[in-house]
């Protein structure tokens, strides 16, 4: 995750929001399309919740990446056997990761 970070500079939503189906395999680029956004909750029990949205910008890009990663995207995905293309690469449970989690606890 870190790897893929640094080497793309994705803002933080966009990297918890990568599917497999981003990842340009012989392009060796990433489509980023989506991002993880806060907005109010309406479960009655949180202030808020998360869920995918559109990027900052409201369009998508395509952002080179270097062979070492696409390498260790490979590695990952042999160790995750996602069940399918639109499983989010960095998961946690099946869905995405909460970006407050990632920040106080991943990221430390």
């Amino acid at each position: 995750m870190f790897l893929v970070d640094a080497m793309t500079g994705l803002r933080r939503g966009e990297l918890l929001a990568l599917r497999w189906s981003d990842v340009g395999w012989l392009n060796r680029e990433i489509l980023v399309e989506r991002t993880i956004i806060k907005t109010g909750a309406n479960d009655g029990a949180h202030k808020y919740d998360y869920v995918v949205g559109t990027t900052k910008s409201g369009k998508s890009r395509r952002v080179g990446i270097a062979s070492i990663v696409i390498q260790s995207l490979r590695t990952l995905r042999e160790m995750t056997d996602p069940v399918s293309d639109e499983d989010f690469i960095f998961t946690r449970s099946g869905t995405f990761i909460d970006p407050e989690y990632f920040s106080k606890w991943i990221a430390l």
